[in-house]
Parts: C-alpha cells; structure tokens; sequence
C-alpha cells in the first residue's frame, strides 16, 4: 500500500463507482427502462401490457419534468429513475398520506388513467349484442372477457403500482453487465485482506470484478437470519447496503413464519464461456422482485436486511481507521450520520479519502452535504499538489484514485 492509506480501512462505493463499467446512472436508467416496459407482455400477472405501462412512465417523467420548468428548476437531462419510481409510488399510496386531506383535487393526469372510457364502450356493446343475438356459449365468453377487461382497467392507484412493480422487475435486465470493462475497480483487490467493501449499488459490478482477479467474495446474505446481526462466510467482506438485483426476499419455506425474513441469492446472472478471460455474467430468469432500496428520499426500509446491513457498516467503520469513498453524492441521510459519527469520533486519528471526478466545487443547494464533506477535505485537482495525509479530495476516476491511494501491489 502507498503511505497514503494506512492502517484499516473500509471502502465505500456510490453511483459514480459503476459508471466506469459502462453501466446507465440513474437518470441515463430512465428511458432503457421505460423501452424494456413497452416490450412486456400482457398475462395474468401483469394484466394492463407493456405499452400502457410505458406510456404512463414516460407522462410521469414529462410531468416532473415540466414542474421543474415551472419552478425555477430548470431542465437539467433525463429525469432520475429514482425519482420516478418515488413518485409512482407515492401516487399509488396518495390517499394514505397525511397530505391528502388537504389536497381537493389531484392532477387530472391522474385522473385519465383510472378506466378507459373507449374499452368500457366496447364491452358494453359487446354485450349488449350477445344477449340479444349470441347463443349461451357466446353470452358465456363475453362475459368473461368482461371480466378481464375489468380486471385490467383497475383504479389509478393500482395501475401506477404496476408501473413501479413492474420498474423493479426490469432492474436486473436493464443493469445487466455484458462485456463490461471492470478492470477499473482491480487495485481495490490489491488492499489487505481485511478491507470491507461497502457498496450502495445494487448491480453486479463489485462481484464480476472480484471473480475476473480470482477473488473470493462473502456477502453474508444467505446467513442472514431476520435480526440485526451480519454474518460473513469466507472471503473478502462486501457489504451490500441497499440490497442486490440477485437477492430476493422469502420466508424460508415455513408456513408458521410471519413475513419474508430470509434472503434467496438467485442465479440471476451465472458463470457463461468457461474459457473466456473473466466468467461472463449472463441474464437467467427466476421468480420475485428483487430485494433493493430503490427511490429517492429515505434510504432506510423496515422490512427486509437493510438495517442489520447498516448495523454491519457501522460496525466495520468502528474497526476502520480509513474510510475510501468512491463516487458517493453524500445524499444517503442514514448513511451520511453513520459516516459524521465515525470521523468526528476521531478527526486527527482516522484517515477519509473521497475520489470523484465530478464531486461539487460549488453547493448545490442549501442543505448540499457533499459540500459540506468537501470544505472538510484537500481538495487536490489531478497533477496539482500533495494529500494531506489523513483527508483529502481526489477529482480522478476510481481507478486512478485507487492506484493514487493504495499503490499498484
């Protein structure tokens, strides 16, 4: 290791950390997944068809779009999938918020979506004519598609809930790495063996890069027993904060269990040409969506492993005397408090090194913690000046920031 980290460390890697993989951002995630909804077919389970669903996403996104024009905003590019998946969810839920008492009419886009008054037409002409003219056999099947119309044209609220359900299902597919370069992230291997990676992206990105140099990774997600403890298996530590696209939850098999309090590692995506340099991820196909924090504002779920996971980082920094973030915005609330703990703790003793080419030189808004971080740091531009030796600001790339603080091996 260079003498600019020493000591333990944990890594922590944002959004910023799997762009080098040539993986879409978040807003960039917005129109691959609305294309993928518009391919989906119409079933039992996913009864409104991939057109429909892709065309409320894109009016949902035209629609903060055109409130961030009209309030100062701006238009700055594709809006955030995030976002729109926060908002597809909070018009699902809307009569269950403490604001609805004192909205008295919601925008009347939502409005349209809960029938369509031409199908309605439809079936009821249908009808009509089987009754008056049709057989038993006829009345019988018509009836029936009756049924099914209305099966599919359900309220708003569940409409735009199978946008977000459906906007979930499509994530391993729409993050799926091909033949991603994942060289980038090879020096963070090269750190002792007791460095903990910790990661806010769901994607496969650290794992693929992990099996190209030979590294053996433990998650701990199939130990996971329910409670707020982590437990690892053999290999290096990766701690996924907000879940994993091969994770979902289940119960275990066991009828007398309340909730889904285990974690099912599905072969989501497996080992591909056994002579190919690195082991290729390819898509398989399983069942249940995937266990992720997904949407903006707060990060922190009840249900599912996140806290214990968030228990375990913690844990991790505590035993940490440096602390690498990678790519990182700082706008994780739950985890900006467990990292401003962790250094205030001990400031002249414990290293905290940030590299992102893209970090703020400028506050972004009033409460911009990421500036906040950065007034914090030295913040060295490429080629210009030395780190301090226990903080500083690299506006480099990861792999670069990487080799600069850990060394080549």
């Amino acid at each position: 290791m260079s003498n600019l980290v020493h000591g333990s460390t944990t890594i922590l890697l944002g959004a910023g950390a799997s762009v080098d993989a040539g993986l879409p951002v978040s807003s960039e995630l917005t129109e691959r997944l609305a294309a993928a909804l518009s391919q989906r077919d119409r079933t039992d389970h996913d009864p409104y068809g991939g057109e429909r669903l892709s065309r409320i996403m894109r009016a949902v996104v035209a629609v903060l779009s055109a409130w961030d024009a009209t309030h100062g905003r701006g238009v700055t590019g594709p809006i955030d999938v995030e976002r729109v998946y926060a908002a597809l969810h909070a018009i699902r839920h809307r009569d269950d918020q403490e604001i609805a008492p004192f909205v008295s009419d919601w925008s009347s886009f939502l409005a349209q979506e809960k029938a369509d008054d031409s199908v309605l037409l439809d079936l009821g002409q249908a009808l009509k004519r089987a009754f008056a003219e049709g057989t038993h056999y006829e009345v019988g099947a018509t009836v029936q598609r009756a049924f099914e119309e209305l099966h599919a044209l359900k309220s708003s609220h569940d409409v735009f809930g199978a946008v977000a359900d459906a906007l979930l299902n499509e994530l391993p597919r729409a993050l799926h790495l091909g033949d991603a370069n994942i060289d980038y992230l090879a020096p963070m291997w090269q750190t002792p063996a007791d460095t903990v990676v910790a990661t806010l992206n769901y994607d496969m990105t650290v794992e693929a890069s992990a099996a190209k140099c030979g590294v053996p990774l433990t998650t701990g997600a199939e130990r996971w027993r329910g409670g707020f403890s982590w437990v690892f298996g053999e290999g290096r530590r990766l701690l996924k904060l907000h879940g994993s696209v091969d994770w979902t939850l289940v119960n275990a098999d066991d009828p007398g269990r309340i909730g889904n309090d285990r974690i099912a590692c599905f072969p989501r995506y497996t080992v591909g040409d056994p002579n190919a340099p690195y082991p290729r991820v390819v898509e398989s196909r399983t069942s249940g969506a995937p266990a992720v924090v997904f949407g903006r504002g707060n990060k922190m779920r009840a249900e599912g492993p996140y806290t214990a996971l968030l228990v375990a980082f913690e844990q991790a920094l505590l035993a940490s005397s440096n602390l690498v973030v990678i790519g990182y915005s700082f706008r994780d609330q739950h985890i900006n408090t467990v990292l401003e703990r962790w250094y205030n703790a001990d400031r002249d003793g414990r290293g905290l090194f940030v590299v992102d080419p893209g970090f703020p030189s400028r506050p972004r808004g009033v409460d911009d913690y990421a500036w906040t971080v950065s007034r914090r740091l030295h913040d060295r531009n490429p080629g210009r000046g030395v780190l301090r030796a226990n903080r500083g600001l690299l506006r480099t790339p990861a792999q670069a920031g990487l080799l600069e603080l850990f060394g080549a091996g």
